[in-house]
C-alpha cells in the first residue's frame, strides 16, 4: 500500500512537471511570435506561423483578430480566414488579449484546454495545450 502511495504520488509530480514545462513552452512559443509580429508586422507574422515556425512538439501558435476570425494557424493553415467566433472561448482570448496577455481556459474536444494569448492590436498571437 505504501509503495502505491509513493508510486502515484510521483506520477502527480511527474503530470504536474509536464504541465508546468508546457505552460512555460507555450508562453515562450507567443512571447518569440509577438516579438517578430511586432517587428515584422502582420503579413510576416502570417507566413511564418502559417508556416510552422513558431510550433514546437504539439504546441503551434495561433492567430485571431478581435472578432473571431483566423489570422492564421501553425497546425492547419487551411483555417486563415475562418470565422471560428460561434465558439466563446475566441471572444475570451480577444478579451484578455485586449488587456495585455493572460489566460484563457476552455474546452476543445471534450478536453479542457488552456491557451497563452498576447495582443497585437487588432489581432493577437495564443498557444495552448491539453490539461
Amino acid at each position: 500500500m505504501k509503495r502505491l502511495a509513493i508510486v502515484l504520488s510521483t506520477a502527480a509530480l511527474i503530470a504536474t512537471s509536464a504541465l508546468a514545462d508546457k505552460a512555460a513552452d507555450a508562453t515562450k512559443l507567443v512571447n518569440e511570435a509577438y516579438d517578430f509580429c511586432s517587428s515584422k508586422g502582420k503579413a510576416e507574422c502570417v507566413k511564418a506561423i502559417n508556416g510552422g515556425k513558431f510550433n514546437k512538439y504539439d504546441l503551434y501558435v495561433f492567430s485571431f483578430d478581435m472578432k473571431g476570425a483566423v489570422v492564421a494557424h501553425g497546425a492547419k493553415p487551411a483555417l486563415t480566414g475562418k470565422d471560428l467566433s460561434k465558439y466563446t472561448w475566441t471572444a475570451d482570448m480577444a478579451k484578455t488579449s485586449a488587456a495585455g496577455e493572460g489566460w484563457v481556459n476552455y474546452p476543445w474536444k471534450d478536453k479542457p484546454k488552456t491557451s497563452f494569448v498576447k495582443g497585437l492590436g487588432d489581432y493577437f498571437v495564443g498557444a495552448g495545450y491539453y490539461k
